[in-house]
């Protein structure tokens, strides 16, 4: 209610009992009337609401032009235009979930998945992310080529996952608005991998997860994008992807993440910037095949959480480490009957020599890291006479 308009009588009657009580009758009317005003504003509202439910013409879901209720496809940008029940749903605040939030509730489930495998909310094993998709070193599960995409998914502490929901709730709507919300999921399967098979092929030495890589090729798509623009809102997301980019390849250097990684995706985003150019969106052809393939990257995003969630039990990790378990065994039974080392031995002793030489955190030659732990504890076993 405006100053103009006449308060309701009530709030005279309540400032007259308040001021009987001896509370201040200036301060109680000015809340009431504030208090009334906001009241009548919410109606007003609610009114306008069901009014524009109402509304007749049907607005593009892309650029948001007026057009008549039977266009379908937009007159402006060409966008194929929403059905009436669809249109209806989104006007009541009841639209589709952004691809950012369901790729956001993906990745953080598969944390939960990680993080109850490991008895461990706050990091992660190495042992746990390499049984569970994460990247491994040339030579050691070639044939696992999933892991290239699972290792995206995968997170190494509660700070990790933090800082990469952070960046994707930044830089995932500007990707949706880019390249519509199929063309998101698309970019970051694209240059994920990209950035899983950089970060293998220039000396991978240990166990590498995160979805980092694929973030800093949402960055480099957009400020590609930005910068071929020519606007000032291009130049201004240009310039704002470069400082993100340029903040995680210092944290990466500062904390020992895996920089290589972060370059390949940035790299391949950029390429991706360069090749597609933001109004594709707009013609029929170009839609359709950005909506195809990144239908195809959701399912491809979809079949990773699920070996993330029930990882296949004859991966390269638990194959070796049955391996050595043999020879761990074949070994004892060597030692106790006072025979000569065989080859088991050999290759226990090569092993040892890689886990107790290996830098913390990190993985030597490939050799996993829960080899190392079972190790040393069946080392400890044989010592103490257990």
């Amino acid at each position: 209610m405006s100053d103009d308009e006449p308060h309701p009588r009530w709030i005279d009657r309540v400032v007259g009992v308040a001021g009987a009580l001896g509370m201040n009758r200036v301060r109680v009317r000015w809340k009431l009337v504030r208090w009334a005003n906001a009241r009548r504003a919410s109606a007003r509202r609610r009114e306008q609401a069901i009014e524009h439910v109402k509304y007749e013409h049907a607005v593009c879901p892309q650029c948001h032009a007026v057009n008549a209720r039977d266009e379908a496809v937009c007159t402006r940008c060409g966008a194929a235009m929403h059905s009436r029940p669809r249109e209806l749903l989104g006007r009541l605040g009841f639209g589709r979930i952004s691809s950012t939030i369901a790729l956001a509730i993906v990745i953080f489930a598969c944390y939960v998945r990680t993080a109850l495998a490991g008895h461990d909310w706050l990091n992660m094993t190495s042992a746990t992310l390499a049984a569970h998709g994460a990247n491994l070193p040339r030579g050691f599960a070639d044939d696992e080529w999933w892991r290239y995409l699972t290792s995206t998914l995968l997170h190494v502490g509660m700070w990790h996952i933090a800082f990469n929901l952070l960046a994707l709730a930044v830089v995932g709507p500007r990707v949706e608005r880019a390249y519509g919300a199929l063309g998101m999921p698309l970019v970051f399967v694209v240059t994920g991998v990209v950035a899983s098979i950089a970060s293998q092929v220039t000396g991978l030495s240990g166990t590498a997860a995160g979805a980092s890589g694929a973030l800093m090729g949402l960055m480099g798509a957009i400020a590609a994008d930005g910068h071929r623009s020519g606007t000032t809102i291009g130049r201004a997301e240009r310039n704002a992807m470069l400082r993100w980019a340029a903040y995680t390849m210092l944290v990466g250097f500062a904390i020992g993440a895996d920089n290589r990684a972060h370059l390949g995706g940035f790299l391949a985003g950029i390429a991706i910037g360069v090749a597609i150019p933001r109004d594709v969106q707009a013609r029929r052809a170009g839609r359709i095949a950005i909506n195809t393939l990144g239908a195809i990257a959701s399912i491809a995003i979809v079949a990773a959480a699920v070996l993330v969630m029930t990882p296949p039990r004859d991966t390269a990790v638990a194959g070796t480490t049955e391996d050595m378990l043999k020879d761990v065994i074949s070994c004892r039974i060597s030692n106790s009957m006072d025979g000569k080392d065989g080859g088991a031995c050999a290759r226990i002793d090569v092993l040892r020599a890689r886990c107790t030489g290996r830098v913390p955190g990190f993985l030597a030659d490939g050799a996993p890291r829960d080899q190392c732990t079972m190790l040393l504890q069946i080392d400890a076993a044989g010592a103490s006479g257990d």
